[in-house]
């Protein structure tokens, strides 16, 4: 049983840990074939609590000493329902014509980082290194059609309470406004659009090919993401904030949950 602060869980899932290792064995069967070069599975678990719980006061358990390396997010889109994260990962930070992003991908058991460090750890997976260049590739594409300059940051492990990731940061200054189309498109609001029409779903959340991953995403996982995964955060004419909604959970009446997270499989997956 689950049990927090004295309040007892019910758990259930639509599929079993043996059926999300069959689908697994599908991403991988779909590489073999050259469909898909990576694709995120998430799996979504159902708790049915004897209390109501506060998913304020939830978060703040979660997260314990953890929050300064992560974002904490919590939208209430009606009464009676809030959307919850604690994730580790920034889409963009938007202010004048400044841009902020990371690429965050591959991933240890914090364990792994503690035996041997950083420098040993970065070395030790080629699957995990070969990741997190796929999300890097990807964004540097991205931050190019609309940047005239770009900083990257060196590379390096980003430790959480139980796992660690490869994590790269980036600054780039938008490009000179030329034409009136392009002035459209390049204010802060605009950029701030732009990351969220291009740079979500990032294959850190998706997979690549993109429009493959969604295909195979859409036939194999048996639940609707909502706002998992999803650009949440804080746009305005000033810039924006946004993170991408990972490690997840909706709060339903204070007592229903259904708790979000995700893998990343690639060749060499197991």
């Amino acid at each position: 049983p689950i049990v927090y602060r004295g309040i007892h869980a019910r758990r259930s899932e639509e599929h079993s840990q043996d059926e999300f290792e069959a689908k697994v064995r599908e991403a991988l069967k779909a590489f073999e074939g050259g469909q898909l070069r990576k694709v995120v599975l998430a799996r979504r678990v159902d708790l049915q609590l004897t209390q109501q719980v506060d998913a304020v006061a939830l978060l703040r358990h979660v997260m314990g000493k953890t929050h300064r390396k992560q974002y904490l997010f919590v939208f209430e889109p009606v009464p009676g329902a809030a959307f919850v994260s604690l994730t580790p990962e920034r889409l963009c930070r938007v202010q004048g014509t400044d841009l902020w992003t990371e690429a965050v991908a591959g991933t240890w058991p914090i364990a792994e980082f503690e035996k041997i460090g950083e420098a040993a750890l970065l070395a030790s997976s080629q699957k995990n290194n070969n990741e997190h260049q796929l999300v890097v590739d990807y964004i540097r594409e991205i931050l190019g059609h609309v940047s005239k300059q770009i900083k990257v940051c060196d590379t390096h492990i980003l430790k959480l309470k139980n796992l660690v990731h490869i994590k790269q940061s980036y600054h780039a200054i938008a490009k000179v406004i030329q034409t009136q189309a392009v002035a459209q498109r390049l204010d802060a609001h605009g950029l701030s659009l732009f990351f969220c029409e291009h740079m979500s779903p990032t294959p850190a959340v998706c997979g690549l090919p993109l429009a493959h991953s969604r295909r195979f995403l859409r036939g194999i996982e048996p639940f609707d993401r909502g706002l998992y995964a999803a650009p949440c955060g804080i746009v305005n004419s000033r810039g924006s904030e946004l993170i991408v909604a990972l490690r997840s959970c909706l709060v339903r009446g204070g007592s229903h949950l259904h708790v979000y997270a995700g893998a990343g499989i690639v060749p060499g997956s197991s």
